[in-house]
């Protein structure tokens, strides 16, 4: 499950985030600022959330098992 979800979420809060934009920007008579910030936050969580993930990973020098002890 740890390989696939990444890039499931990823691809669901992105085409959620442009499906809200479209919504609120070209379909509804009156744009609710609110709603397009949360859409466009949702466009960009993302991005946030893999270099979240990237920076949690511990480098490779530490799964060697190598170095001082």
């Amino acid at each position: 499950m740890k390989i696939w979800w990444p890039t499931v979420r990823d691809m669901l809060l992105f085409v959620g985030g442009m499906a809200g934009v479209a919504n609120e920007a070209l379909i509804k008579e009156a744009e609710r600022p609110t709603l397009l910030l949360l859409y466009a936050a949702m466009l960009g969580l993302p991005a946030f959330l893999r270099q979240d993930e990237r920076s949690k990973r511990p480098d490779d020098d530490d799964r060697s098992g190598g170095g001082q002890p």
